[in-house]
């Protein structure tokens, strides 16, 4: 079963993932992962999965991660706004099994939308005295969202004849819309049906109805399997990854309509059509792998040496496009009768094709850990790691564009021109300017320690990690010449002509080389209360010290509880 289960996992994977801890907890974040707690062990497909003989539920005062919440964005600011729910638990039955949630939604901008009416008024003199009555009325409802930023995911993981197997789930959506833009709005247009000097007899005259729709939103969904197959002198770790969504920044619709007037003549123009498609579809896929061995370089039975890699292939192609129609209308009044008839007439439209684009990374690592008792509760542990990464993207390819007007010359409703202009596009980005592809190479080198120091009597003890990052980046960006061959066809009172042209931008191929190096330092620092033999709590202590004094706002402590 070991073998089929492993050549399912390789056609899957197709490149390498390296499989990394669903939840990580203080301590890990403090040692670089030098250091395990039954956080890592119990979200993480690897041996440690396979070493707990207890069960265990974990949570935060803060969260289950290290990080207060999972978004990025609403994670930058100091403050501790909890907009996040991480619950995690371990089972030790005979099929032992691991849960874990991550619930994010940002709950500092709910909103639903909301209503607003707006009057207005002209005076009247009725004798001696000045009345007011409603000339217009605007009612106006917005449109909103629950949550502006989701991020769910969840784990399971569970043991299968001596294998760690699973799989995980993340919704991710951000509303980027704007509620300006998002709206239905009815104005009432009002006249006076009395003579002057009588007291006002307020009617509707017409109304005007107006509907738009702006989202831009950005969604995707990310499915994980892992598989860890432990072996005597080697554990192998496969992964695989898909992904999908798309990124809107903007598409919707927006109509104008006017009723038929009752007693004012006017010239009022229908929106027909006020559109806008601007997205970009996107699938990802990425598989990787990772191999735990003993030291090749000295005599060892612990898998301290590993290597492994992943691959990361993303395809995406954007649609846009924009129609804007409209209508004008002129109404006079003959005795009692409007009278409506057709005016001026407009329409343009503007489509674009683009093709596939294709984004690809490639990145690998090999590393060694070392570790040493000092004694009188002191360990080390060391893991120099040198890392490569590749990278190869580009602009996105437009292909043909087409435009096509219809021309109201007389103004009688009808389009008495068309004119159709068909752009045929090469090496050509979204911007209708030469398109760039990039490579971009990093080679690291990433040495980190930890150290950790709880005497045999004390409840209380104190990690600190190091990392050191040294970065080599070579990036390149090669510029194509564009290119467009432009076919005009203009039709006008059935008579058709056709005009063809070619272009090039003129920029000659280029190449731009680049070379960084780049080098960071980070430090670390934690502590652990070992409260019982079945309950721990570790606080992170990075960054909660500033001017001298406490950040009680930054400080985040996790507590690890075995049941008995």
């Amino acid at each position: 079963m070991k073998k089929s289960i492993t050549l399912l996992f390789i056609l899957c994977l197709g490149g390498l993932l390296l499989a990394v801890p669903f939840s990580t907890s203080v301590l890990y974040n403090t040692s670089n992962g030098l250091f395990t707690t039954p956080i890592d062990q119990a979200s993480d497909a690897g041996q440690g999965f396979l070493d707990l003989d207890k069960t265990f539920i974990f949570g935060g005062l803060a969260n289950l991660n290290q990080t207060r919440v999972i978004s990025s964005t609403s994670n930058s600011s100091g403050t501790n706004t909890l907009g996040a729910v991480s619950l995690g638990a371990y089972f030790n039955t005979n099929r032992p099994w691991s849960l874990f949630t991550n619930l994010y939604h940002d709950s500092t901008s709910w909103f639903t939308g909301a209503n607003s009416i707006s009057d207005s008024y002209n005076t009247k003199t009725v004798g001696s005295n000045t009345q007011e009555w409603l000339s217009q009325r605007v009612e106006t409802k917005y449109y909103g969202s629950l949550a502006k930023e989701v991020d769910d995911r969840a784990q399971y993981l569970t043991e299968l004849n001596g294998m760690v197997i699973g799989g995980s789930i993340r919704i991710y959506n951000k509303d980027n819309s704007v509620i300006g833009n998002n709206f239905s709005e009815k104005t009432t247009y009002y006249y006076d049906n009395a003579a002057a000097g009588v007291a006002p007899d307020v009617k509707a005259d017409y109304t005007r109805e107006e509907k738009q729709r702006r989202k831009a939103n950005d969604f995707r969904m990310e499915l994980r399997a892992p598989l860890f197959m432990p072996g005597e002198k080697v554990d192998q770790t496969f992964s695989a990854m898909l992904g999908f969504g798309s990124d809107d920044n903007g598409s919707g619709k927006r109509e104008v309509t006017y009723s038929t007037p009752v007693k004012t003549p006017s010239s009022l123009t229908d929106v027909l059509h006020d559109d806008v498609k601007d997205k970009t579809g996107f699938f990802q896929i990425a598989g990787g792998y990772r191999q735990d061995m003993p030291s090749p370089f000295m005599k060892s039975e612990s898998k301290d040496f590993y290597f492994g890699g992943n691959l990361n292939l993303t395809f995406y192609s954007p649609t846009y496009s924009t129609l804007t129609e409209t209508q004008r209308y002129n109404y006079t009044l003959s005795g009692t009768t409007m009278n409506k008839a057709k005016s001026t007439y407009s329409y343009a439209s503007d489509e674009r094709k683009f093709g596939l684009t294709t984004t690809m990374s490639i990145s690998g690592m090999v590393g060694h850990r070392f570790s040493y008792d000092l004694g009188k509760g002191m360990s080390l542990k060391l893991a120099p790691e040198v890392g490569v990464y590749f990278s190869s993207y580009g602009d996105e390819k437009v292909k043909e564009r087409t435009t096509i007007t219809k021309t109201d010359t007389n103004n009688d409703g009808l389009a008495d021109t068309t004119t159709t202009v068909t752009r045929e596009y090469e090496n050509t980005n979204s911007a209708l300017g030469d398109r760039d592809t990039n490579t971009f190479l990093a080679v690291d080198l990433l040495p980190s320690c930890a150290f950790t120091y709880q005497p045999e009597t004390w409840d209380v003890g104190f990690t600190l990690g190091t990392k050191l990052n040294m970065s080599m980046q070579y990036s390149t960006s090669k510029t194509e010449e564009s290119y467009v061959r432009t076919t005009t066809k203009t039709e006008t009172g059935g008579v058709t002509t056709t005009t063809t042209s070619d272009a090039y931008s003129g920029t000659l191929g280029l190449t731009t080389h680049s070379m960084d190096w780049v080098t960071t330092l980070t430090h670390s620092l934690s502590m652990n209360w070992d409260i019982n033999e079945n309950a721990t709590l570790y606080a992170d202590l990075t960054g909660t010290i500033g001017s001298g004094i406490f950040d009680f706002g930054r400080l985040t402590v996790q507590a690890v509880i075995s049941l008995p």
